[in-house]
């Protein structure tokens, strides 16, 4: 059996979150709760899972992607932590500079 992965949302995928929440909850705070809570439930269920997703190498070795009904998170594996660093919209293309690099602190890679 496959040991699941500790799930650590960093501060700016909570910031990504609060964003996405906030456009929800103009039209209907509802949704807005019952779609982050999806959100952050299939999170959890990639952590037990392990590595899915797909490489996203040319941003960050390891940098891992998975849509999600029309976000997509992106995260690295470290030890037994799966770190989510983004949760964008899944059309957005990405670069490198969508991500910080080397701040030294947890969850940055």
């Amino acid at each position: 059996m496959i040991k699941p992965f500790r799930l650590i949302i960093t501060d700016t995928a909570k910031a990504d979150l609060r964003n996405i929440r906030r456009h929800f909850a103009k039209d209907n705070p509802d949704a807005a709760r019952a779609f982050m809570s999806d959100l952050v439930n299939k999170l959890h269920n990639l952590a037990a899972i392990g590595m899915v997703g797909s490489p996203r190498d040319h941003i960050r070795k390891g940098l891992r992607g998975f849509p999600y009904r029309g976000r997509c998170f992106y995260w690295y594996i470290e030890g037994g932590n799966m770190y989510v660093i983004r949760v964008l919209h899944g059309k957005q293309d990405i670069a490198q500079q969508d991500f910080r690099f080397g701040t030294g602190r947890p969850g940055s890679p």
